[in-house]
């Protein structure tokens, strides 16, 4: 049997952008799901959180404001409004090369979904509510052995026996892992991947 070794498709320096990235994507949802947390059980006012925040570098609207619209709740501080928040796709791509992410993450784009490659970021952004979550596994590889599937699936946070956090699938699951013709120069074929998510979204009403 030919095996093939886990490739990492950035250069040492793309790695450390995108490291960086998902680092910053994960603290941005769990400071937003603590602001939900303090503010709805009673330990911080709206008013007092605005101030926590006020001094921010990268705080782009006022700071009230924003607290407002972490909490989903409309100008008037009062009535909670249904927030506009797309679906999340969290990505996995174990062995694909750049190309390939590059058409996954277009594809989910086009569409108007966001992506996380963070499991962590995914995790929380389940956990709050803040969007229904889909896991795409379009990796190429699993450990030593080439992959023949992926998988597309809604998932759900929440803790193991053991205390650890894990996304459950809801809906979906395992899929022929979809490659494009070899005259349209091959690899995975990320228009199938977002047919799949979009089905799955579709039917959660």
């Amino acid at each position: 049997m030919t095996t093939t070794s886990p490739v990492d498709p950035w250069s040492p320096a793309q790695r450390l952008l995108v490291d960086a990235q998902d680092r910053r994507d994960h603290a941005q949802v769990a400071l937003e799901q603590l602001v939900r947390d303090l503010v709805g059980s009673g330990r911080l006012s709206v008013s007092d959180a605005a101030r926590a925040l006020a001094g921010r570098p990268d705080m782009t609207a006022p700071p009230r404001q924003r607290v407002q619209a972490i909490l989903g709740r409309g100008p008037d501080g009062v009535a909670p409004r249904p927030p506009r928040v797309p679906a999340l796709v969290y990505l996995r791509g174990m062995g694909v090369k750049d190309d390939g992410w590059t058409r996954v993450q277009e594809a989910m784009w086009a569409r108007g979904w966001w992506t996380v490659r963070d499991r962590t970021a995914a995790w929380h952004a389940a956990r709050s509510g803040m969007a229904d979550v889909v896991m795409v596994d379009f990796s190429s590889t699993d450990g030593e052995l080439t992959r023949q599937d992926a998988v597309v699936a809604t998932v759900r946070a929440r803790y193991d026996d053991e205390g650890g956090t894990e996304l459950a699938r809801v809906l979906g699951g395992q899929i022929p892992r979809p490659e494009r013709p070899k005259g349209d120069g091959g690899g995975i074929d990320a228009q199938v991947l977002a047919r799949e998510v979009g089905r799955l979204l579709g039917n959660l009403g």
